[in-house]
């Protein structure tokens, strides 16, 4: 009511909305909005929504079970806290909230568009138009006389001034607690690594003279950090398997859990170690070889090679222990079934598999080169050792051999590369279920996303946004709380061929980025956005019903404004001589381009631009070929 109240009072004479200029709300407005948002508004959730029902869906347990620690450290404390804080929150499973209190609710994925914060200018209110309405206004009621007038300089490229606008939140938006937790969990990473490098002395000194106190201390010490490591890789596996995470994150989630199971395997060892020494374990040599970095998963073509410092893998050992003698570590290709053969060298798949381990540091990089292709089955790399160690007095003999890396696939030919593309997302997805929460499908679809589309996870510059998934949620999953590998399948048949054009097609991987390639809508919420626009008017996007082709949505007047929908053929583009923007050039219907800037609040963002403007650094030199029409379409 505040806020209302607020709102009302910024109005003028005989206005019935908030002026554009009030678009970001002002200091008084943000500080209520805190007061009541950004708090503690959140911990009154407990239970996460069941997107199918009314029915609340379970979360599992955070703490750490009872047989391993009896009283939490201040790290355990401070994780039951936040996890707790981010899992007991409202999960934004429709993406259509609209609400100013649902900013920080749903700010686990939402934020004031990715695109916005690439590119602030754009997104002041006098070049961004909101499509959908208000909670208190549905599209069925907007009347057209309230949306956008035209231009009235055909030569300028700066749009008209909405005179309707929906009630928008601030652009400020609270910490993101997923964030907050993952920043928590990284800084503890150096305190874990540096107690475990206290671990060694101590244990070494421990050997040469035993005593009951100092065992029964380190012993103690130990199990307490093997707890916190343990107890930190669940909550992310928590996070990604029950909340939307930001690109941004979703890598720092993969990174961290990499750094602490490799900090979780040096405890073991050492843990192993005290095991022996107090005649608890028999004698085995206390070696694991880790990978501490890999590029996987991916899809990559026979004859690549990888950088040298692109897969590296670590010996480990206990703190007594000495390394006499080592072979060079090999690395082997797990696979399922036959690969296909390369002429060069039909035996072997892999070239520069054998590596030496450096000296001090106990590293073997492997800048391995692909010879076989993997007939789009995933693979993966496994390493083994043979050494030879003297620990506790004893020499021993042993073949140590890592865990398996990340999935992967070798495709020869680019053909291959949607196929691949399904069998590495379905294996990182569901791994060997039948079915995943949606959560964790949609962060797998997120990562590999940015790796088809070539961006940088932490960087990202056009993700998959929230309409993105509520589009892919609805249509493919219908909005279920569990996603299963025969509704993926009816996915991939339609999204796969969408991801081909992004990455292979000319100029389209540049369009998406740039928004002039508005992606995933309906073709309702495409007639929303062009409601009330101006007669030449146009958005591209993908077809619904033609897999991995566009379609183009443009205003006409004829008796009346019209939108009409045109699929474009193969043969308007023909593959590198004429492309998309050569078409959308040559063609009068279309003058005005609406460029896709980002979702905030359940409301697509759109900026207008005269096409020539736009689209001119993808023009060719030479002319398109004639159109025709598509069925269920209209000819141009």
């Amino acid at each position: 009511e505040q806020i209302t109240n607020i709102q009302t009072s910024m109005l003028g004479p005989n206005q019935t909305q908030v002026p554009p200029s009030h678009f970001i709300l002002d200091d008084e407005l943000r500080e209520i909005y805190e007061k009541h948002c950004c708090n503690d508004y959140c911990n009154d959730f407990e239970q996460l929504p069941d997107i199918n029902n009314n029915q609340t869906w379970e979360q599992p347990s955070l703490h750490a079970p009872q047989e391993y620690i009896s009283q939490p450290s201040p790290q355990h404390q401070f994780d039951q806290q936040i996890l707790s804080h981010i899992l007991q929150q409202p999960i934004n499973t429709t993406y259509h909230h609209t609400s100013i209190t649902d900013l920080h609710i749903n700010s686990l994925y939402t934020q004031p568009t990715y695109y916005a914060q690439q590119h602030p200018s754009q997104f002041h209110p006098s070049n961004v138009q909101p499509l959908s309405t208000s909670p208190l206004q549905s599209p069925q009621t907007v009347s057209p006389q309230l949306t956008n007038t035209p231009m009235s300089n055909a030569n300028s490229t700066t749009p008209s001034t909405p005179t309707h606008f929906p009630s928008p939140p601030p652009f400020h938006v609270a910490t993101d607690p997923t964030s907050q937790y993952l920043a928590e969990v990284g800084s503890s990473l150096e305190q874990h690594r540096d107690t475990v490098e206290g671990f060694i002395p101590r244990q070494k000194a421990l050997i040469s003279a035993p005593t009951q106190e100092v065992f029964a201390q380190l012993e103690e010490e130990e199990r307490r950090l093997r707890t916190t490591v343990e107890w930190q890789l669940q909550n992310i596996s928590n996070l990604l398997s029950q909340t939307l995470v930001l690109p941004s994150n979703l890598c720092h989630c993969y990174s961290l859990r990499s750094e602490l199971e490799i900090i979780l395997r040096q405890v073991e060892l050492l843990q192993m170690e005290l095991a022996q020494l107090a005649g608890r374990s028999p004698p085995q040599a206390l070696v694991a070889l880790v990978i501490i970095k890999q590029p996987f998963p991916t899809v990559s073509s026979r004859t690549d090679t990888l950088q040298e410092e692109q897969l590296v893998v670590k010996l480990l050992t206990g703190s007594t222990v000495e390394v006499r003698s080592s072979s060079g570590v090999r690395a082997s290709l797990l696979t399922e079934g036959p690969l296909s053969s390369c002429k060069a060298s039909a035996e072997k798949p892999l070239e520069g598999d054998l590596q030496n381990v450096e000296g001090p540091s106990r590293l073997a990089k492997f800048p391995l080169c692909f010879l076989k292709g993997t007939r789009k089955t995933t693979v993966a790399i496994r390493f083994g050792v043979e050494v030879e160690v003297e620990q506790l007095g004893r020499v021993l003999r042993a073949t140590i051999e890592s865990d398996s890396s990340l999935p992967f696939v070798v495709m020869t030919n680019q053909k291959q590369w949607e196929a691949c593309e399904a069998t590495l997302l379905r294996k990182e997805a569901f791994g060997d279920r039948l079915e995943v929460p949606w959560f964790q499908f949609a962060n797998a679809l997120q990562r590999q996303f940015l790796r088809a589309t070539r961006q940088d996870p932490e960087k990202s510059h056009r993700c998959l946004s929230n309409n993105d998934f509520e589009y892919i949620h609805q249509k493919f999953f219908y909005g279920r709380q569990f996603v299963n590998q025969k509704n993926f399948e009816s996915l991939w048949m339609w999204y796969g061929k969408c991801l081909q054009v992004i990455r292979y097609q000319r100029h389209m991987g540049a369009l998406w980025l740039a928004g002039y390639l508005a992606g995933f809508m309906t073709r309702e919420e495409v007639n929303l956005a062009l409601l009330g626009q101006e007669p030449g008017t146009f958005l591209i996007r993908f077809s619904e019903r033609h897999a991995g082709q566009i379609g183009i949505a443009y205003t006409i007047l004829d008796s009346e404004p019209t939108i009409k929908h045109y699929l474009v053929m193969p043969n308007d583009t023909a593959a590198a001589k004429v492309t998309l923007a050569d078409f959308c050039r040559d063609k009068s219907q279309f003058v005005y381009l609406l460029q896709f800037v980002g979702v905030q609040e359940g409301s697509i963002l759109v900026k207008k631009h005269l096409k020539h403007s736009a689209l001119e650094p993808y023009y060719s030199k030479r002319d398109s070929l004639q159109v025709s029409s598509g069925s269920g379409y209209d000819p141009l």
